[in-house]
């Protein structure tokens, strides 16, 4: 138990990290193409 606490502690910070902002990035690119395809439509 003592031995994968570990791991996770020194292995967890990194990786989550970056996930979380490829997320953030890819949440802010979808939402712009949403608002992209509500302008697209009212235009039309």
């Amino acid at each position: 138990m003592k031995k994968f606490h570990k791991e996770t502690s020194v292995y967890s910070p990194p990786p989550s990290a970056s996930p979380m902002e490829k997320n953030r990035k890819k949440q802010t690119a979808e939402l712009l193409s949403f608002m992209d395809k509500l302008k697209n439509k009212r235009a039309t």
